[in-house]
């Protein structure tokens, strides 16, 4: 992990056995494109190491959008220490309901990155802002879990693009069940994969949470000591302790 501190880390919970919902499934986030369109880093060299600066503030700029600004000053301290100003390159997913997805790079990590970036709140109070960042700081803590279990993506921390919460994490090269062609489907989707998706929930309740709304990718190239099917779960803003009474939802 890189940067002046690291994230927050989960405070650890008994262990538990509850019933976790595997039918709930959500947008593709933290993905390469599919299939259908080639791959974000098949489409151009693999970037080399970044250099130990800071990067310019333009490509910041030029990818994010109004929809991207405005976190109140009083929220500032709220957030974790950023681990650096990440290098955005292109859009990979604009589907999620409170978050957009972008490619880019970080200093001091050689592979892309997947920078997700939260959006305004649908109500641009104070109390939507709350809600925003509480929401952001359990997806931080889900992320944390998801990595130290070893069935999400790689999570690099907390980033500062100049706007809204943020956080960046491995790009996985895959995609969502549901964008999946019937070919694809009937190779990538076995018995295989679901005993894996249960496997995985399973490590979440004994490590005593429980998951609103699980949702994951289906890789589709090896690499990164991934292998083609894997399963990746992603978008773990819905994770939540055993003891707490309800999950947030976005």
């Amino acid at each position: 992990l890189i940067g002046e501190m690291p994230a927050p880390t989960l405070e650890e919970q008994p262990a538990a056995m509850p019933v976790v919902p595997l039918a709930a499934i959500g947008p593709n986030q933290f993905a390469a494109p599919p299939a259908a369109a080639p791959p974000v880093a098949t489409s151009q060299p693999a970037p080399s190491e970044p250099s130990a600066g800071a990067p310019s503030r333009s490509s910041l700029s030029s990818m994010l959008g109004p929809q991207h600004r405005g976190l109140p000053v009083v929220f500032h301290n709220q957030l974790p220490p950023s681990v650096g100003t990440p290098t955005l390159r292109r859009l990979i997913s604009s589907e999620g309901s409170s978050a957009d997805v972008f490619e880019g790079s970080l200093a001091g990590v050689r592979e892309p990155v997947a920078v997700k970036v939260n959006r305004k709140p649908i109500r641009n109070t104070i109390e939507g802002w709350q809600h925003l960042v509480r929401y952001f700081l359990n997806e931080i803590k889900g992320s944390q879990l998801y990595d130290r279990l070893g069935i999400g993506p790689k999570f690099y921390g907390v980033v500062d693009v100049g706007g809204n919460p943020a956080y960046a994490v491995e790009l996985i090269h895959g995609v969502h069940p549901e964008k999946l062609s019937p070919t694809e489907a009937r190779e990538l989707i076995t018995e295989d994969q679901i005993q894996q998706i249960e496997t995985m929930a399973h490590q979440i309740a004994h490590a005593g949470y429980i998951v609103g709304d699980i949702q994951f990718l289906v890789v589709t190239r090896d690499g990164n000591g991934r292998h083609r099917g894997d399963i990746v779960f992603i978008d773990p803003g819905a994770v939540m302790p055993v003891q707490s009474d309800k999950v947030i939802k976005a």
